[in-house]
């Protein structure tokens, strides 16, 4: 093909023009090929007889006259039947490949390998670390059992010896006595103890009629420190008409 200097080059012709031409081989490779395509459309070309031509039956008839014609096309993996094998990504692979169906014009499709690689090996990677974590906890269980197994025939089959004994070496006690000793950790609990002052008068065991009044005497006497406690811990004052609380603070 010869350009003379100046002539503006017509892509689409140049293609033609270029595939036309050849004697011995064509060979095409992308990663999107529509065969259906016309190079040539414009009224004005100096080739008329290029004018819609499509380029798949170009290649069909370079490859009836011998000419070894080779198309590669990348295959979209998402170009499925069940979308009318257009693919996400449009790139006419399953047409192409259909369009070239017995014909003398090899078409093969290649997987876009180096992406393909790369999922494979992740997702084996994370099944063969899925398998190591299951494998770790059957032989973990397998110990554990053969462990709990040991010790109960240790204790005489005495589950119960069992239980005090994984509580004990796992710390459970231990642990129980930090809580309760963090749980009333700043407190400043009050303790009040308080008495009626009286232990009674007693003759041969039966109590005489002074003690039994000493007994009605002691518990009205226990009424103003058990108010006084119930305030302290609590800041409730008994009603009036049971009596006031002595404020010990002023006695």
């Amino acid at each position: 093909m010869v350009y003379l200097p100046g002539r503006p080059r017509k892509l689409w012709e140049d293609v033609y023009r270029a595939l036309d031409d050849a004697k011995y081989l064509i060979y095409i490779a992308g990663w999107s090929f529509n065969p259906k395509m016309v190079l040539v459309r414009n009224l004005q070309t100096g080739i008329p007889y290029a004018r819609g031509i499509k380029i798949g039956e170009l290649l069909k008839r370079k490859a009836q006259e011998g000419v070894a014609v080779r198309v590669m096309l990348w295959d979209d993996e998402t170009s499925l039947p069940i979308i009318k094998n257009k693919g996400v990504m449009r790139t006419h692979d399953e047409d192409a490949f259909e369009y070239f169906k017995h014909t003398k014009v090899v078409s093969q499709r290649a997987l876009a390998s180096a992406t393909f690689y790369a999922r494979q090996q992740v997702a084996d990677g994370e099944l063969y670390a899925k398998q190591k974590e299951a494998e770790g906890l059957i032989a973990l269980a397998q110990a554990q059992g053969t462990y709990l197994r040991t010790l109960l025939e240790a204790l005489g089959g005495n589950y119960t010896a069992l239980r005090d004994y994984m509580m004990i070496n796992g710390g459970v006690f231990q642990e129980l006595a930090k809580i309760n000793a963090g749980a009333v950790q700043g407190l400043q609990p009050k303790i009040s103890i308080w008495t009626n002052g009286s232990g009674g008068e007693t003759v041969d065991g039966v109590g005489t009629s002074s003690s039994a009044l000493n007994q009605v005497g002691g518990v009205y006497k226990m009424l103003p420190p058990l108010f006084q406690t119930v305030h302290e811990q609590t800041g409730m004052l008994p009603p009036a008409w049971m009596g006031t609380s002595t404020d010990s603070t002023n006695n």
